[in-house]
């Protein structure tokens, strides 16, 4: 499918460039011509993707928040339960 627009877009843009240049006179005015269309073919495709954001960051759904973690003190765990007392 992509080589396919490739090759047409290949006789395409001579074929209008050549219309474009007789109509005008000119080869400025094909030039003109051919420019017009790609900055038109640039805003569509940023107008068709987002203006160029990720869709998955923007869908996201948004995490609960997570429960704060129980305060406790550095050796708190050995301190906690004492058992026998060793020497």
């Amino acid at each position: 499918m992509i080589n396919s627009i490739g090759n047409l877009g290949g006789f395409v843009a001579p074929t209008a460039f050549g219309i474009i240049e007789d109509t005008t006179g000119s080869t400025k005015g094909g030039l003109v011509g051919l420019t017009v269309v790609g900055f038109l073919a640039a805003l569509s495709v940023l107008l068709v993707r987002g203006g160029g954001r990720n869709d998955r960051v923007r869908t996201r759904p948004e995490r609960a928040a997570a429960a704060p973690a129980p305060e406790t003190t550095p050796g708190a765990a050995r301190t906690a339960h004492p058992g026998p007392a060793t020497a």
